[in-house]
């Protein structure tokens, strides 16, 4: 597997699986949606700026200014998907979150939160741990 980031004047580039992802739009607006598909073959996934040079308190490590892109969320009575990066100035990467689950449908468990009647899915979260800058 070979995963690489670079950067053009536009955008911050990830490539995974022979795939790039836009991570990033420049210049940073807080509210601003870009596609982060426009580089591969994949639909159009609409990712928004929703927070934008906030300090971020991590598992393991603090940062006092960074940013939260939301690449994709979706919430009903059945399904709730959330995923999202945080970037911190001058390091990139510092945390990621993946929920992606079905919730329970039986008549008394409707009335909780999804994330309280999990049925099955996927829930991960990736914090830096250490980090070095040349």
């Amino acid at each position: 597997r070979i995963w690489w980031y670079a950067t053009t004047e536009r955008h911050a580039l990830k490539s995974e699986e022979n795939n790039i992802y836009a991570k990033l739009a420049f210049p940073l607006t807080l509210g601003a949606f870009w596609n982060g598909n426009l580089y591969n073959i994949f639909p159009e996934q609409k990712y928004k700026l929703l927070k934008l040079d906030q300090p971020f308190l991590g598992a393991f490590l603090s940062f006092d200014s960074t940013c939260i892109v939301q690449q994709q969320y979706y919430e009903d009575l059945i399904q709730f998907k959330k995923y999202e990066e945080v970037y911190a100035r001058r390091i990139g990467l510092v945390y990621k979150l993946e929920y992606d689950v079905t919730g329970k449908t039986d008549p008394g468990s409707l009335s909780k939160p999804i994330t309280q009647r999990i049925k099955n899915g996927v829930f991960r979260q990736y914090s830096i741990k250490n980090y070095f800058v040349q």
